[in-house]
């Protein structure tokens, strides 16, 4: 049973179905979708072999699955109310995007009446993979997970430790992707008010194919560690010359604290001029220059 149904629970559960897998139902009490629900929504639901049901307690008594796949702002609030519908039957796999602390407190809640808790994080667009976007997840109720889901085309990787970790792994990664998002808008901006639309999708965006993603990060880490000072000198041009174009420079500034920070440390001198043997002999020098100041 979906609590929230929007893109995520369409897409899941419409490949789900397409797998073979059916009494499907869903509770949906978002700002635009909510019971009685318009015939086009239970349309659109029933086009993923999904009912749509009035509440919460009404979902709670058809499964004993709950997939909670709601908005970021939302997931506490539908944590709570579905732990006060729980039972030890019931399996509540809340996939938000929110923090540990979050799922540490409705783990306990859920706890208390004796369901389980299971905390995922998911790795990929359900629009694009349909059921089989990557999930991590932790908790006692992990592995019951895998077993059961895997056969319907679900693609789980168990991670160790309590309820919380794969939040946490998730929120991390989301530096990466959402650092990303937000540095596009404004490379993509700035080169759009330069008319270099074309070229700056050529030299900044097309040129991450000539290289391994890992292979990439890790040069721009080890030898970055020496070079940051360079780096954010240059940034200071970078600034000056995205602000030129009328583009408030929000990234291009943040990248360039970020590097003096790192320069800061002196890795250089530390690595005799060379660059560190790989990211992780940087990140674990500047971690251990971090604990002791």
């Amino acid at each position: 049973g979906y609590i929230g149904f929007g893109e995520v629970g369409y897409y899941t559960a419409l490949g789900l179905s397409e797998a073979g897998l059916t009494d499907q139902v869903a509770y949906c009490n978002g700002a635009r979708n909510r019971p009685p629900y318009t015939s086009e929504f239970r349309e659109r639901a029933a086009r993923a072999g999904v009912e749509l049901v009035g509440s919460m307690a009404e979902l709670a008594d058809r499964c004993d699955l709950l997939y909670s796949v709601v908005i970021a702002s939302t997931a506490e609030a539908a944590g709570r109310e579905a732990a006060q519908h729980a039972a030890e039957r019931h399996y509540y796999v809340d996939l938000n995007s929110c923090s540990a602390p979050v799922k540490r407190d409705l783990a306990e809640l859920f706890a208390a009446r004796g369901a389980t808790y299971v905390d995922a994080a998911s790795f990929g667009a359900a629009l694009r993979f349909k059921q089989t976007y990557l999930i991590w997840a932790c908790g006692d109720g992990a592995a019951e997970l895998s077993r059961v889901m895997t056969p319907f085309g679900m693609r789980i990787r168990i991670i160790s430790g309590p309820p919380g970790t794969a939040a946490t792994l998730k929120m991390l990664r989301s530096v990466l992707m959402k650092g990303c998002e937000a540095l596009l808008w404004e490379l993509l901006l700035a080169g759009h008010f330069a008319g270099l639309d074309q070229e700056i999708r050529e030299a900044a965006i097309e040129a991450f194919d000539e290289t391994p993603f890992p292979i990439f990060a890790d040069n721009l880490v080890r030898r970055g560690a020496i070079h940051a000072k360079r780096r954010a000198d240059e940034l200071e041009h970078v600034i000056a010359t995205i602000s030129d174009f009328g583009v408030e420079p929000i990234m291009a500034r943040a990248i360039c604290e970020r590097l003096r920070w790192v320069e800061g440390f002196d890795l250089k001198t530390r690595f005799d001029g060379e660059p560190a043997a790989n990211y992780l002999q940087a990140i674990e020098t500047v971690a251990e220059l971090t604990r002791g100041r």
